[in-house]
């Protein structure tokens, strides 16, 4: 087993802003697509819809991933010296 002793900080935040970019665009096209059929639907979770939501949404999830991602390896990097870090299995 090898262990994982320090990532880079910023290919993480970037994974992590595309990933949760990705999730954001998914739930934004949803909460639109219902709420084209099915507006009181929309309207009594307390939610909006839109296409402009969908823009907002992703933007949102890429912004606050990258910060995300930012602040976990970093402190992954921080911690993983003193408790260890991830121990993977490479062939």
């Amino acid at each position: 087993m090898k262990t994982i002793t320090k990532i880079g900080v910023m290919s993480v935040a970037k994974i992590q802003a595309l990933l949760t970019g990705v999730m954001y665009l998914l739930m934004g096209l949803v909460a639109t697509i219902v709420g084209i059929r099915n507006p009181e639907i929309i309207q009594q979770a307390g939610l909006q819809a839109g296409w402009g939501y969908v823009l907002t949404y992703t933007i949102t999830g890429l912004v606050g991933g990258f910060i995300l991602g930012l602040v976990i390896a970093y402190l992954y990097n921080l911690l993983a010296p003193k408790i260890g870090g991830i121990q993977i299995e490479i062939k």
